[in-house]
């Protein structure tokens, strides 16, 4: 029910299960189930309830011996701590993770976390750690022939090649990914990707191919019924349009980027599409509208425990008590981008966000 979009429905069946699991006397049942209810509620933003579901899993699963799904729950905490700013915790979890995957020679599940502690430094701009990460989660994929997960992987190695200024070797790695989910028909990865070369040829100035990619990235989420994504990529294709002096194209993007992830149920991506809408309204002269929207974002943001770019938020809020210039309703695409937070898409656990 929950992949169905029907999170409510989802905790009512879990809640059942775990009721039976608990009359059976069944202790590995019940500590998968509180997992899975932690992820329902991580996805609701409801990051301390997740805590908790995570916590009674934890102490289950070592009761019992399940180490596989220990490791997938300490992946879960270590996700879920580097949400709420504590990456320290993250890290420690994401290790403790690692050394289950290795002792029961799980090389999925080390690739998943290694790829995962490579997001983790670089969010913390340890950004050749991050890369030694990432080559060492691409060398297990090609090792088990997990061509979906090593397409994750050159998403990310592509995404940390942009931050680092090697456009060039930023679009080789996409456009490897990009092969490999038309190779295996993975429609979300190819969407996903789109979507990011969207981004990168923006960024390089190329708006033309830019809305191509994005266009064929919207094509590819309505095909699949991915909701989420296409809210998404509406939301990137209004930050184009407000570059290239379209206000009102953008804010109709954004508009219809807002009313697909409210009806969805993104709270991270609501966040940064209320925020980018801000930043147009103050782009236009309009502080109070601006504020609004700055003030919606920023509470989202906190609620759901994502500081990063809360702080994003705040800082455009500060920005109000400086005088716009309302005299050029266009804003450039570097201010643009300052003010605005972008939307990329990810496949691997928990992390498709990528603010900056």
């Amino acid at each position: 029910a929950d992949r169905l979009g029907q999170p409510e429905e989802a905790r009512r069946y879990y809640e059942q299960a775990l009721t039976i699991l608990r009359e059976v006397g069944d202790r590995g049942g019940e500590g998968t189930t509180l997992n899975n209810l932690g992820l329902l509620a991580d996805h609701l933003g409801q990051p301390e309830e997740a805590r908790r579901y995570y916590e009674q899993a934890l102490a289950i699963l070592r009761e019992v011996g399940d180490r596989a799904t220990e490791g997938v729950t300490l992946n879960n905490l270590a996700s879920l701590a580097d949400r709420l700013g504590q990456p320290e915790e993250a890290r420690r979890y994401y290790e403790q993770a690692l050394a289950i995957w290795r002792e029961v020679g799980d090389r999925g599940g080390e690739g998943t976390t290694l790829n995962n502690l490579g997001l983790l430094a670089r969010s913390l701009g340890q950004l050749e750690e991050a890369r030694r990460y990432y080559e060492q989660t691409l060398t297990i994929w090609h090792e088990v022939g997990d061509l979906v997960t090593e397409g994750v992987t050159l998403n990310n190695v592509a995404s940390l090649s942009d931050h680092l200024g090697q456009s060039a070797e930023a679009r080789r790695y996409y456009e490897q990914a990009l092969a490999i989910w038309r190779k295996v028909g993975d429609r979300g990865g190819e969407g996903t990707t789109l979507n990011n070369l969207g981004l990168l040829v923006d960024n390089m100035g190329q708006s033309a191919e830019a809305r191509r990619y994005y266009e064929q990235a919207l094509a590819t989420w309505r095909k699949v019924g991915d909701r989420g994504g296409e809210g998404t990529t509406f939301n990137n294709l209004g930050l184009l349009a407000r570059s290239l002096g379209r206000p009102e194209e953008a804010r109709r993007y954004y508009e219809q980027a807002l009313a697909i992830l409210r009806e969805v149920g993104d709270r991270a991506t609501e966040g940064v599409t209320l925020n980018n809408l801000g930043s147009l309204a103050r782009s236009l002269g309009r502080p109070e509208e601006a504020r609004r929207y700055y003030e919606q974002a920023l509470t989202i943001l906190e609620v759901i425990g994502m500081p990063r770019e809360a702080q994003v938020v705040q800082d455009n809020l500060a920005t109000l008590a400086v005088p716009a210039d309302t005299k050029v309703a266009q804003a450039s695409a570097a201010s643009a981008r300052k003010e605005s937070i972008q939307s990329w898409r990810r496949s691997a656990w928990g992390k498709f966000w990528d603010g900056q």
